[in-house]
C-alpha cells in the first residue's frame, strides 16, 4: 500500500515542473524589472524555484519505469539527479531565510525606541515576525 501510494503522488506530481519554471521565471523578470527590494533574496528564490523544477523534471523521467511499463538503465543517475536538484531548492531556500532574519536583524540594531514609530516597528517585529521564525 506504501509503495501504491507513493507512485500516485509521483503520478500526480507529472507536469508540475512547468509551475516551477513559471515562478522562476516571474520571479527572475522581477527581480530584473525591480530596481528596489533585495537582490540576494530574489535570486536565491528563483534559484529556489529553478531547484524544485529541476527536481520534478527529472522525477517525471523516472514515472514509467516506476509504474513497470518501461525500465531505464539510467534510472539511478537520472534519479540522483532530481535529489541534486531538490537540494538545490532546499539549500536556496534555507539561505534565503537566513539571509532575510540577518536583514531584520541588523533593521532592529538601528531603531531608536526613543521615537513613537521605532517603538512600534520593534513590537511589529517582536509580534509578527520572530513568532513565525520559531513556528
Amino acid at each position: 500500500m506504501k509503495n501504491q501510494l507513493g507512485l500516485t503522488r509521483k503520478i500526480i506530481r507529472v507536469g508540475k515542473f512547468v509551475e516551477h519554471i513559471r515562478a522562476a521565471s516571474e520571479l527572475y523578470d522581477a527581480a530584473m524589472k525591480n530596481g528596489s527590494g533585495d537582490k540576494i533574496v530574489q535570486y536565491l528564490q528563483t534559484l529556489r524555484q529553478i531547484g524544485y523544477a529541476g527536481y520534478l523534471l527529472f522525477d517525471t523521467m523516472t514515472v514509467l519505469d516506476a509504474m513497470g511499463v518501461k525500465k531505464s538503465p539510467t534510472l539511478k543517475r537520472v534519479q540522483a539527479n532530481a535529489y541534486r536538484f531538490w537540494f538545490t531548492g532546499l539549500v536556496a531556500s534555507a539561505l534565503a531565510g537566513i539571509y532575510s532574519l540577518y536583514q531584520i536583524r541588523q533593521r532592529t540594531l538601528y531603531i531608536d525606541e526613543k521615537d513613537a514609530e521605532g517603538k512600534m516597528e520593534k513590537v511589529k517585529i517582536a509580534k509578527y515576525v520572530l513568532p513565525h521564525v520559531f513556528a
